[in-house]
């Protein structure tokens, strides 16, 4: 059977170039792939390593900015030619700028402070980058500065410091390749002057000398007149008591006329509050003793004294002022004494004064003397009659003070039944005083005086030798007279330094702040010293350091050290330093003193049992215990000044020392004229607030601390 055949069939041809296409396109993708992946890698390698070298370079840059603060703070502010310490000091109102300039560099290797051997230990890991350098600059911006908070002081400020700094690694071989690296830190910076506002301008300054609020307690009004002193001024032997004697500076300058001037000298001012206080004055003869004080009186030193107190044709009442002694027993000084012995004040005018406010014979120092304070002495009376062809004449004799309860003796005093010397005094009684004095008549007194108990009383009180007391800066115009005027006040020009010399004189006005210094607080007057202190803004904005040796179980002197801020029996502050800690201050051995500082204590007491030095004309040390007091015990040189706010400075028994400063403290130690001192005022505190002039300035005072730690910008 046939059949038919049908249609054969066909193979597809194969697809070999697609399936190759393919293959090679997703391996090429994955080539591609790789490389990126590769690249990736290799770039974020770089990356990380170049991250790793960022940090060290940030790292190493932060060190550099740490050793060149150490350096601008242990030097560069120290050196009064440099850029930096003259810009600091400057008013704050003509800062300005100061650019980065060919002597702004700041070099680790040179001068007192090598920092080069703490550099090396730093970049010795990193020697594989290459040889190391570095540079490193300051700038400051005055934009960047502001004055302290309620400082006076046109220098006081606080403020940056910028730093440029360079770090620089430099590999060489068949190529030399350098990787350079710049930022920018800045520092902070505070200027402060070492002073306690107001209170550095006394060289004493006493808050309550009286300590009574009792105004007729006559032993408080006398409780400083505790020295024992002989009929020239010299110490008994031996001795019961030495005087603090105060030199206030300028001893050699002119007396001014006028309060402002004397104020705005160099001098140190004297305070002494509480109420009325009667300074007794040491007796003094040519030549001078030790602690005598003629000076305060009339013809001192010269011989005869007497000056004419009141006047009426050939009738003369006539004063002698003089101080005191506890000779009273024997010679001149006995007939000096008998003259006043039966006052009820004789007790009181055998002793002198703890203080001499002015100095002494040997070397006068006068200031303003501020507080209700008398120069207190004795003022023998006599009289004299210059006609002797009158019929009422009589014989020059001395006044003396009578027996207040003993009527026969002021009757046989008084009558003219009796001969002798006591005739004179019936003479000048029965037709003299009625006209010398009508004064007494216009008052209702009856003249002659009569044999009444009354008139015993009047005669006491008007008319006989006594103590007197007048105000203290009355010795002021003494001085500049050269004691050559028996009442020098009255020449004075009418003022505000007249009317501190009146008698009373205004209580306002002795206690008031002075015009020159009433920028300095907002005190109402000198009375509280826990009102001046306010201004010295420690703790607050003028602190550097605050240091609590408790919580770092460390003494004061040991936290001063782990900062720098003190090396073996140095103390290089440069700045004020707060203790806020209770605790004291004790320094036993040599002190050197490098810098301009402070140390405020917030509770104990400061003991100094040695010398304190200062280096150079620009260290000045200034201790202050808010809740303490301050014993001086040694009979070295202290040179700082001493501040205890609710205590006592106090001189103990290891010699006579000299303080060179200003003391300022709540009360007056009595038992501290055991041995006495020197104080002498440093006239590199007497500046004047809002002085722009350079010599009239805190200038010298300034110190400049300089914050460790710096922050970096970028």
């Amino acid at each position: 059977m046939n059949t038919v055949p049908g249609p054969s069939a066909r193979c597809a041809p194969p697809r070999r170039g697609s399936v190759i296409l393919i293959a090679g396109g997703i391996l090429f993708v994955l080539l591609l792939l790789a490389g990126w992946f590769f690249q990736f890698m290799v770039m974020q390698n770089r990356l990380t390593h170049r991250q790793g070298q960022q940090r060290i370079s940030t790292s190493l840059a932060f060190a550099l900015a740490t050793l060149a603060i150490q350096k601008i703070q242990r030097e560069v502010v120290r050196d009064p030619a440099s850029k930096l310490a003259r810009y600091l000091k400057k008013p704050l109102s003509s800062l300005g700028d100061l650019p980065a300039a060919a002597d702004t560099f700041v070099r680790l290797d040179q001068g007192a402070t090598d920092l080069s051997p703490i550099l090396r230990e730093m970049v010795e890991p990193l020697s594989h980058l290459g040889a190391f350098s570095y540079e490193i600059q300051y700038s400051c911006r005055g934009s960047d500065f502001r004055p302290l908070r309620d400082s006076a002081y046109t220098r006081e400020k606080r403020g940056l410091i910028h730093l440029a700094i360079a770090t620089i690694f430099r590999k060489t071989g068949g190529t030399t390749l350098e990787l350079r690296e710049e930022f920018h830190f800045v520092t902070q910076v505070k200027v402060t002057a070492a002073l306690v506002p107001i209170l550095s301008k006394f060289t004493l300054y006493v808050e309550d000398a009286r300590e009574s609020s009792d105004v007729t307690d006559a032993d408080a009004s006398f409780r400083l007149n505790v020295v024992s002193n002989t009929a020239t001024g010299n110490r008994t032997s031996p001795p019961d008591g030495l005087p603090w004697v105060l030199q206030n500076g300028c001893e050699g300058d002119a007396r001014p006329d006028h309060l402002n001037d004397w104020i705005t000298s160099r001098r140190g001012l004297v305070y002494l509050g509480g109420g009325r206080l009667y300074l007794n004055a040491a007796r003094g003869s040519n030549p001078f003793g030790e602690f005598a004080e003629g000076f305060h009186f009339f013809n001192s030193g010269r011989g005869d004294g007497l000056y004419v107190f009141r006047k009426l044709q050939d009738t003369y009442l006539l004063n002698w002022d003089q101080g005191v002694t506890v000779e009273t027993s024997g010679g001149g000084s006995r007939d000096w004494y008998d003259t006043i012995r039966e006052s009820r004040w004789a007790p009181y005018l055998r002793k002198s004064s703890a203080l001499r406010p002015y100095g002494t014979d040997r070397q006068p120092s006068p200031t303003i003397m501020l507080g209700e304070v008398y120069r207190s002495y004795i003022r023998t009376r006599a009289i004299k009659h210059t006609n002797p062809s009158s019929p009422y004449h009589f014989r020059p004799t001395f006044l003396t003070h009578q027996p207040a309860h003993d009527l026969t003796n002021w009757q046989e005093f008084i009558s003219p039944a009796h001969a002798g010397e006591r005739d004179n005094i019936a003479t000048f009684n029965q037709f003299h005083l009625p006209s010398l004095f009508p004064e007494l008549t216009q008052a209702g007194v009856n003249l002659p005086l009569t044999g009444s108990p009354q008139d015993l009383t009047i005669y006491n009180e008007v008319l006989a030798s006594n103590w007197d007391r007048t105000p203290y800066n009355r010795s002021l115009a003494m001085i500049r007279a050269n004691n050559l005027a028996p009442r020098p006040w009255v020449d004075l020009p009418e003022g505000p330094l007249k009317a501190l010399m009146a008698n009373p004189p205004n209580t306002t006005l002795v206690h008031a702040i002075p015009d020159a210094l009433r920028p300095l607080t907002s005190a109402p007057d000198l009375k509280s010293m826990r009102a001046l202190l306010q201004s010295l803004g420690i703790p607050g904005d003028r602190t550097a350091w605050v240091i609590n040796p408790t919580a770092e179980n460390r003494t004061i002197l040991d936290c001063l050290k782990a900062r720098g801020l003190a090396q073996g029996n140095t103390l290089d502050l440069n700045g004020w330093i707060y203790v806020d800690d209770a605790g004291d201050l004790r320094l036993t051995q040599k002190v050197v003193v490098q810098s301009n500082g402070g140390i405020v204590l917030k509770k104990g007491n400061i003991m100094i049992g040695h010398e304190i030095s200062t280096i150079g004309p620009e260290a000045h040390l200034q201790l202050v215990t808010l809740d303490g007091d301050i014993i001086v015990d040694t009979n070295q040189k202290v040179q700082a000044g001493l501040v205890a706010h609710k205590g006592r400075v106090r001189v103990g028994a290891g010699g006579r020392g000299r303080i060179t400063g200003a003391v300022a403290m709540s009360r007056f130690d009595l038992a501290s004229v055991q041995q006495g001192v020197d104080l002498v005022y440093d006239t590199a505190l007497g500046v004047l607030p809002g002085a722009v002039a350079e010599p009239d300035s805190e200038a010298p005072l300034l110190s400049c601390s300089v914050n460790p730690t710096p922050w970096f910008l970028k």
